[in-house]
């Protein structure tokens, strides 16, 4: 079995719902990895834009915090290296003009 997963991309649109499936890979790996996507910004009803003030952002802050208090790993614009192996994340898209200059 494996020590770790990893979602590489948003899980869906309800911070509450995806904090929970999160916690329930946690009970079965020692390290949940996740990027965040596109659905962690979007707000997709009027009670989430009065929830987070229509502010995606603040969509997104509560979720980075519950997954700390989770003792999951959230990656946003970061690495973790487990068990020797580096993970980065980067939500959203990216462009990279000359992907060399990211290897060393």
């Amino acid at each position: 079995s494996a020590d770790a997963v990893v979602i590489a991309g948003g899980i869906g649109h309800y911070v509450s719902q995806n904090i929970a499936f999160l916690q329930e890979l946690k009970e079965h790996y020692r390290d949940v990895v996740v990027v965040t996507g596109n659905p962690d910004l979007y707000l997709v009803s009027t009670e989430q834009g009065r929830k987070y003030q229509w502010n995606s952002f603040e969509k997104l802050n509560s979720f980075k915090k519950l997954c700390v208090s989770s003792g999951i790993h959230c990656l946003d614009g970061a690495s973790i290296e487990i068990q020797g192996v580096t993970i980065g994340g980067l939500p959203m898209w990216y462009y990279v003009s000359n992907p060399n200059e990211w290897l060393s």
